[in-house]
């Protein structure tokens, strides 16, 4: 299978289970360590979904405006506000700050 087939795949995988890439859904991160940066940058890369279709949070303004800058995704001030927006919730976070 080449990677182009793989990634078109993929595509249909999540369009079938979460409904991406129809309905413009949300998909939010609490905690935007090394864990989600990684996520991220995979479904950005791989364009799984759009940029503008990723929220986040973070414990420091600095670690979220980072990320905000460097994969252009939507931030908020606070946990709450993710899970309300986001259709899709991710837990991001080393099980300590759970």
């Amino acid at each position: 299978m080449t990677a182009v087939m793989k990634n078109r795949c993929l595509q249909m995988s999540l369009r079938f289970l979460f409904g991406i890439g129809e309905d413009k859904m949300k998909i939010g991160f609490i905690g935007l360590g090394n864990m989600a940066k990684a996520m991220i940058g995979g479904m950005l890369q791989k364009e799984l979904v759009d940029r503008c279709d990723i929220i986040g949070s973070a414990r420091t303004r600095e670690t979220m405006e980072n990320v905000r800058d460097f994969y252009g995704i939507g931030i908020r001030d606070s946990n709450t506000a993710v899970a309300e927006e986001a259709k899709i919730l991710i837990l991001a976070v080393k099980p300590q700050f759970f």
